[in-house]
């Protein structure tokens, strides 16, 4: 009988800092399942919030979605009918061991999961949601075995790999579809994203004496890979594997996916130094200029830069207008991030 305990793990940080790179590493060790995004958290239910408590229709509703962005992605669409069955069966499952018209939403999340098909004696499951870290503190209280890990980049790269985003649909992503092509090009402007870092970083930054949160550099773990996942799996209760280091290289927002090519790249870190413009360079340094000081990331802009904020100004109303009606719900989330303070903790 397979063993259905499970901790979970919450991989973490702003957009485009690397949690995807790092849960692909995750994935190879083991004793880890890695699961992609599944946006479980502030769409199905914000943890912030009172538990919902959903009755027995809903609840196999959020299982059928939550098991469809498993197995598909989050780009998914409505749940299939596999996806529905077998939500049917667990919630069905979950009523026999204890009957009740109740079911939290975050046993429902956990219990989903413990008993995916997929898994095979792993006892860690990640979820690979970045903006999990506006929920850090609540979720590492609603799961107590649970660990968080942030991956903290440098802005400005972020900014970079956020500004090229869009062209994944050429760059290996071929199921990308046009719609969320649009969507990622109205969302980006270099104020919006730089706040947004900001906030994640900060957020999990009040983290930093919790036993159960882990916070590591991206550009720590591209030069120095062996040393950075050595510590990581020490804080994870698992030995080292030489396996996490053989990686396929692929997910960036600008380079082609390879998955022939394998390993840990420190290529990308310095991009945006050749690439991103000065004005948003400028933006992320003048309104990021404390946190980056304190993470160690050196300023760059010179006083001559100036004049490049006209255009990313310019363009302000324009992608605040253009967010909106790409993507109402994301905007919403994104600004309950912005605006709420998140649980702080003792």
């Amino acid at each position: 009988m397979r063993n259905m305990e499970c901790q979970l793990l919450f991989v973490v940080g702003a957009s485009r800092s690397g949690t995807t790179m790092l849960n692909r590493i995750l994935g190879q060790h083991p004793a880890v399942l890695a699961l992609n995004e599944l946006h479980f958290f502030g769409e199905l239910w914000d943890p912030r919030q009172q538990d919902p408590n959903w009755n027995r229709a809903t609840a196999e509703d959020a299982a059928a979605v939550l098991l469809q962005r498993v197995r598909h992605g989050i780009f998914s669409g409505v749940p299939d009918a596999d996806a529905r069955e077998q939500a049917g069966r667990l919630i069905a499952d979950l009523y026999q061991q204890q009957p009740t018209d109740n079911f939290p939403a975050a046993a429902l999340f956990h219990y989903v999961l413990s008993h995916l098909p997929e898994r095979d004696g792993e006892m860690l499951i990640t979820d690979q949601t970045p903006r999990n870290i506006f929920y850090a503190a609540e979720l590492l209280e609603q799961f107590p075995e649970s660990r968080v890990v942030q991956i903290v980049r440098d802005p400005r790269a972020v900014l970079f790999s956020q500004r090229k985003r869009w062209t994944k649909k050429w760059r290996g992503a071929a199921s990308m579809p046009w719609k969320n092509v649009l969507r990622v090009l109205a969302n980006y402007h270099p104020l919006t994203m730089i706040k947004l870092w900001i906030k994640a970083v900060r957020q999990g930054r009040k983290l930093k004496d919790h036993p159960r949160y882990h916070e590591l550099k991206f550009e720590s773990l591209t030069q120095e890979p062996e040393e950075q996942l050595t510590s990581l799996c020490s804080f994870l209760d698992i030995p080292f594997d030489e396996r996490m280091l053989d990686v396929p290289q692929v997910g960036s927002s600008h380079s082609e996916h390879n998955i022939e090519k394998r390993g840990i790249s420190a290529s990308y870190s310095a991009d945006w130094r050749d690439h991103l413009p000065k004005g948003d360079i400028l933006i992320a340094e003048k309104t990021a200029a404390g946190l980056m000081q304190e993470l160690g990331y050196e300023p760059v802009a010179r006083s001559g830069w100036y004049p490049w904020l006209v255009l990313p100004l310019l363009r302000l109303p324009l992608h605040v207008l253009g967010a909106v009606i790409a993507n109402p719900k994301r905007t919403l989330i994104q600004l309950r991030a912005l605006l709420g303070g998140g649980k702080e903790t003792q």
